[in-house]
């Protein structure tokens, strides 16, 4: 690094244009004009892609000694396009593009130079070549570094996204980059003839000998490698956005060219090329192709490799090509050592009928656009596109070969259609004869020359005319199917017209010189057209007159909605230019070239795009409303105005009486007052017969007709009363014969002396409909109160007692309550009820119903308000005001709405009340099946478990109502059981949050307590067996109870679990294998009543046995187990019943007799002594005989006792659950531990711990099951 090689020489040397006679002609070529400055037809005949050579430099000579040309091996330009290196025998050469200045002549190899290559920012490039060598030369042609391989490099390639380099030789490839301390090689096993990088710069491909293709990732390791039968000479990687992917092209010497996926699939079908392809290359956009060989010829394609045109041929193989970036021309380099720089200037080929435009894009695509409609389709055709001519819904392309002829669909609205298909006719024409194209709807003509052919879509030159001068300029302009004329512009300034089924040509016009453009107006009573010298002339068809001409023109357009307007361009000042009737054109400053002009949009052809523009026609419009010419406004003003301009049109034409221009003109601002008063004067307006006027004469109408001008008095006095001229309008009405319109005419102004005094000149006058006016007048001023009075006067109290209500003047309510005593009209009262309502005056509010007789009125408006108190107070009736028929209308109308409130409001418990006075207990029955079913979809399991515990009381409290206690039971007991597992339930989920203060006892006995109580059934809806699992899993692990742990792990893992549950399940069930295989005695629950040890889990819970849905029993003699609805744990509590003889009331008070004093007959309690033992034998016996009884049976039996041996109970131990309905009987339990304090809830008969239970109530104020806040003596009997 830092040495330097081959300074720039001193004599630099010019590159000529004119290096031999084979190239004359090309130089000869001029640049065509750009594409605006031809809209309508190209410059020459059928030239739409014209090469041009920019400079040549005819190469080095060949070496005296042995006559070796020094041929060009490979070309690079900088990415700024501004230089081109290149290298030719041992030298690197750079090139000004420019011009073709010669920069640098650099020697810096010793051998041939065989490849260049330039980095992607412009400040280096490195060649290579058969001295083994890579040298790196920065921008000013000095050598900054060099190294070396051990075989001639072959190739060179950097990067397109950071600074590596890759040096290919005969045997190896390697890689270098600025930030490496050595170049890293790789072998390869064949001769590397071509390299390319991937556009993102992360793949390398090279070409080999031996026909592979390797493609290398940036490390250089293999990443695909595709066969190929031949040596691969040259590659190039597509930039186009369109591709799929990564393209890779490949130039091989079987003379094909083919295309690659990154991924090695063939993307394109193979191209025969009938050469030796030696150099591809892309334009910087990737949308053509440009291919070089041993034809001698560069070829332009496209990026689909359809050859397109031959950019140069010369007498040396084509060695190597290049395309300059930014502005694309393309470099050629021969064998004999030429160096040429070409511009392939594509012209634009389009076409334009109506609202549709049709352009080439890519040579082989025809992109058509709607332009009202701002849709656009493309039509692929594979092939180079020519000609393009458009036609309603005809589109004609012409390829090289042939003429494909497309319709639209007929959908619906055929106007904006835009999916096109080809038809099956193919029409042979040779495209290299086509100057013109035109299509119709049966027929496609073809001019070349003199000559215009007329081909129907299924027969080949069906006509063909023979004119005395070249067509210039071909427009189909229009007609009946197969009857279509068509304008011909003549080099010869000739206009013609020929319909397609004539043979016989019309003269249209004829100017001085060739015609260029031609454009018609929709009437066909103007032609523009522009000529060869870019002169537009504008021509009466009929008189053949010139009406307007200019300058400088490059296209025109009429406006398809309205004749009057053209818009032309001029280029050469970037100027649009829009005339409209005889006013002076008006410029806007707009490149481009008009395409369309439709209404209020002008479309402008800019670089092949498209772009629509707003013109407003205000200034025109203007000149319109001067010369009084309304209608021709009306047609300009609808090309797009503003609010502004179209309300001096609409005044304009309403102050001549031109009322259709003036109603038309007005609706555009919304003026519907004006619409209305034009509407009604077109009504008045008599029918004139129109005068006949001759064809050929247009003039406006002179004056009015006799019969309108009759009735112009009135209709011009109405107008100054729109336009503020009152004094004016009123005298003029009253000299019309109209006073009573003058009289309205003040009313409305509320200058109510003059209205009276018009009124006094008049008999016909209604003094009433004054005082109304009036009356509306004191309303528009807000004195309410004398505007009431004189709607009353008027005999309109209705809308005296709407004002009084609507804004409450002083003394509003005496007022009211004095119509009130006035009036007896149903409405008017009616509407003083809802006034005195609305202010709370409930006393006079029940005056007027009570007028009325119309209670329920009464009633019913309390509800809507809401007002329950009153209405509730008004329903009770304690002065005895209405009829017990009323009355019994009360308890739906009433309590039925205001239970739904209160069911709103979230006072359920009000609302259950309040449905039962309303008689519906099925729609309280479905509300705590509702709240039921939502507390459990929400997962609010404590709510879900109060609304079941209440839906059970509903139920049980409907079935005694109805007496049908028995038929219930089941679904009260499964109501109740359901709010039981819900209740516990909750304290699982709880264990589930990130903090639960739940002790693992607790958990430990929930969820025994929901496995003993699920059994073998389904869960209920929202109840998770999982979860319950995985919290008795880890709580029995935690308590000790590791056999009942190892079978809820066992359980766990026969479930799809979540899988954040998944490996700590599996982890815990293989630790649990080491504890041991039993579960803590102190833990087995013990039955109280038959002194059995039960297992944790009732062993019957995996089927059910008997008919009880309880399966949280004693598993010996099925004694349920009493818990504690805080702690869930075993209470020692045996369940006993009396005897059927003894009532629940006496069984009470034997209970709570002290007991019998077997020693002394006295029983008194002071000498009381007796025998404890003997006592709890008589129990005892109690429950060994109920014990005996229940062997053998499948049902639970609970204790019987009787009166001796209740007498024989202490009251303290003894807890009685009292009945939840009239006929039914109550449950008794006695304490097997009286040093256990218990304690019991009797609203929803549940047992606690003393001490838990009153600190909960103490905390929330309630029971913490049932939730009532009363409740009641929780203690023993």
């Amino acid at each position: 690094p830092g040495f330097k090689l081959g300074a720039t020489p001193s004599r630099l040397r010019r590159a000529h244009a004119t290096p031999s006679a084979a190239h004359a002609v090309e130089q000869s070529i001029e640049r065509p004009r750009a594409a605006a400055e031809w809209y309508g037809q190209p410059p020459g005949k059928n030239k739409s892609m014209q090469p041009k050579l920019l400079w040549n430099d005819p190469g080095l000579p060949p070496r005296r000694e042995d006559d070796v040309k020094a041929t060009v091996y490979s070309m690079a330009f900088n990415p700024s396009g501004t230089e081109l290196v290149v290298a030719v025998a041992n030298l690197v050469l750079v090139y000004a593009t420019e011009d073709g200045d010669l920069r640098h002549r650099l020697r810096g190899h010793k051998d041939l130079v065989y490849t260049v290559s330039y980095g992607r920012e412009g400040t280096k490039f490195a060649s290579g070549g058969a001295d083994n060598t890579v040298i790196i030369w920065n921008s000013k042609g000095e050598g900054v570094l060099k190294y070396t391989h051990s075989d001639s490099i072959q190739v060179v390639a950097h990067n397109p996204c950071c600074d590596q380099l890759a040096s290919c030789t005969e045997g190896d490839f390697g890689l270098w980059s600025s930030t490496a301390k050595s170049v890293t090689k790789h072998k390869v096993g064949a001769k590397i003839l071509s390299a390319k990088w991937s556009n993102d710069g992360q793949y390398l491909a090279l070409g080999m000998y031996d026909g592979r293709i390797s493609i290398r990732d940036k490390a250089g390791q293999e990443y695909k490698q595709i066969e190929k039968k031949a040596p691969v000479w040259c590659l190039a990687w597509s930039p186009a956005k369109e591709d799929p992917g990564d393209l890779l092209a490949v130039g091989c010497w079987d003379q094909t060219l083919s295309f690659y996926q990154l991924s090695g699939t063939q993307h394109l079908k193979e191209r025969k090329l009938g050469c030796y392809p030696t150099s591809l290359s892309y334009y910087p956009n990737g949308e053509y192709l440009v291919v070089g060989g041993s034809d001698k010829k560069t070829t332009l394609c496209t990026r689909e490799a359809v050859k397109l045109k031959d950019v140069c041929t010369i007498d040396e193989w084509v060695w190597s090509t290049a395309v300059r970036p930014r502005s694309p021309a393309i470099a050629v380099g021969s064998y004999g050592g030429s160096i040429q720089l070409w511009d392939v200037e594509i012209e634009p080929i389009f076409a334009l009928d109506g609202d549709r435009f049709a352009v080439r894009e890519h040579m082989t695509d025809v992109v058509v656009h709607h332009m009202h409609a701002e849709k656009r389709v493309r039509i692929k055709s594979r092939d180079y596109v020519r000609k393009v001519a458009i036609y309603r819904d005809r589109l004609a392309i012409q390829l090289p070969d042939r003429i494909n002829v497309y319709e639209l669909h007929k959908r619906d609205d055929a106007s904006i259609d835009m999916h096109y298909r080809l038809r099956k006719e193919r029409l042979k024409v040779d495209g290299s004869k086509t100057h013109h194209l035109g299509v119709t709807s049966q027929h496609v003509l073809v001019a070349s020359g003199s000559k215009l052919t007329l081909h129907s879509f299924s027969k080949l030159k069906e006509r063909e005319w023979i004119l005395d001068a070249d067509i210039t300029c071909l427009r189909v302009d229009g007609g009946p199917a197969g009857k279509e004329g068509v304008l011909i512009g003549l080099s010869d300034g000739s206009i013609l017209k020929i319909y397609v089924n004539n043979a016989f040509p019309v003269d249209v016009w004829k100017g001085e010189s060739a015609v260029k453009l031609i454009d018609r107006t929709g009437d066909r009573r103007k032609l523009a057209v522009v000529n060869a010298e870019n002169e537009l002339r504008v021509v009466d068809t009929r008189s053949k007159e010139i009406t307007f001409s200019a300058e400088g023109v490059s296209a025109c357009r009429f406006n398809a909605q309205f004749d009057d307007t053209l818009c032309y361009s001029r280029n050469d000042r970037d100027e649009l230019l829009v005339k409209t009737g005889e006013h002076d054109p008006k410029v806007h400053k707009v490149a481009g070239s008009v395409v369309g002009f439709v209404g209020a949009k002008l479309f402008v052809a800019r670089d092949l795009k498209i772009e629509s523009l707003d013109l407003p026609q205000s200034e025109a419009l203007k000149q319109f409303i001067g010369k009084g010419e309304h209608k021709r406004g009306l047609s300009c003003a609808r090309l797009g105005v503003t609010a502004t301009d179209w309300r001096s049109l609409a005044d304009s034409a309403a102050n001549a009486l031109d009322l259709t221009t003036a109603q038309t003109a007005y609706a555009k601002v919304h003026d519907l007052r004006r619409i209305e008063l034009l509407t009604s004067m077109e009504r008045r307006m008599p029918i004139v017969k129109p005068k006949k006027v001759s064809k050929r004469k247009k003039a406006e109408p002179e004056g009015l007709p006799e019969e309108v001008e009759k009735l112009a008095p009135i209709f011009r006095a109405e107008l100054q009363a729109y336009q503020g001229k009152y004094q004016d309008a009123a005298r003029a009405f009253a000299k019309a014969g109209e006073p009573q319109k003058a009289i309205d005419l003040f009313a409305d102004l509320r200058q109510w002396d003059e209205a009276k005094a018009f009124a006094q000149a008049s008999k016909n006058v209604d003094a009433t409909e004054l005082t109304r006016k009036q009356a509306e007048w004191a309303e528009e001023t807000s004195d309410w109160s004398a505007a009431a009075d004189l709607q009353v006067s008027a005999g309109n109290a209705l809308q005296a007692v709407r004002l009084l209500h609507e804004h409450k003047p002083e003394g509003w309510i005496e007022k009211l309550s004095l119509i009130v005593r006035q009036v007896t009209a149903e409405d008017v009262l009616r509407q003083c009820a809802r006034a005195f309502l609305a202010n709370g005056d409930d006393e006079r509010a029940k005056e007027v119903y009570v007028k009325l007789d119309d209670v329920e009125s009464l009633l019913g408006l309390y509800v809507r308000k809401q007002d329950w108190d009153a209405a509730l107070k008004l329903a009770e009736d304690p002065n005895g005001t209405f009829s017990e028929e009323t009355r019994a209308k009360f308890d739906e109308a009433l309590y039925l709405p205001y239970a739904e409130w209160l069911a709103v409001h979230d006072k359920f418990d009000e609302a259950l009340e309040a449905y039962r006075k309303s008689g519906r207990e099925d729609r309280a029955a479905r509300m705590m099946q509702q709240l039921t079913f939502n507390a459990v979809v929400e997962s609010r399991f404590k709510d879900a478990s109060y609304y079941y515990w209440l839906l059970a009381s509903e139920t049980l409290r409907v079935a005694a109502k109805k007496d049908n206690l028995q038929k219930v039971m089941a679904t009260y007991t499964d109501q109740l059981h359901k709010a039981d597992l819900y209740y516990a339930y909750a304290h699982v989920e709880d264990f589930f949050l990130p903090y639960t203060p739940l002790r693992p006892e607790v958990l430990f006995q929930c969820a025994r307590f929901l496995i003993n109580g699920l059994g073998g059934r389904e869960a209920p809806h929202g109840i998770s067996r999982a979860k319950i699992l995985y919290t008795l899993a880890k709580q029995a692990k935690t308590c000790g109870a590791f056999k009942l742990a190892r079978y809820a792990y066992d359980k766990l893992l026969r479930m799809k679990l979540p899988d954040a549950w998944r490996d700590e399940v599996d982890v815990d069930a293989l630790t649990i294998g080491a504890a041991p295989l039993r579960d803590k005695s102190d833990l087995l629950p013990v039955c109280y009543r038959c002194g059995a040890s039960n297992a944790l889990l009732n062993p019957a819970n995996s089927h059910s046995q008997g008919t009880s849905i309880h399966r949280d029993v004693c598993t010996s003699c099925g004694h349920p187990f009493v818990r504690s609805f805080l702690n869930f744990e075993v209470l020692p509590l045996i369940e006993f019943v009396p005897e059927a003889s003894i009532t629940d009331e006496e069984a009470l008070d034997l209970i709570k007799e002290f007991p019998e004093d077997k020693n002394s007959g006295e029983g008194k309690e002071a000498d009381i002594v007796y025998d404890e033992d003997d006592d709890e034998d008589r129990f005892t016996r109690a429950i060994n005989d109920t014990l005996q009884a229940q062997a053998g049976a499948d049902e639970y039996k609970p204790v019987t006792v009787d009166a001796e041996t209740l007498r024989s109970l202490y009251r303290a131990e003894v807890f009685c659950c009292a009945p939840r309905q009239p006929g039914l009987r109550a449950t008794y339990y006695k304490s097997a531990i009286p040093d256990v304090h218990m304690a019991l809830s009797q609203p929803c008969n549940r047992f606690f711990h003393e001490e838990d239970f009153e600190y909960a109530v103490l905390k929330e104020g309630k029971c913490p099951y049932s939730r009532a806040k009363e409740v009641g003596d929780f203690g023993t009997v």
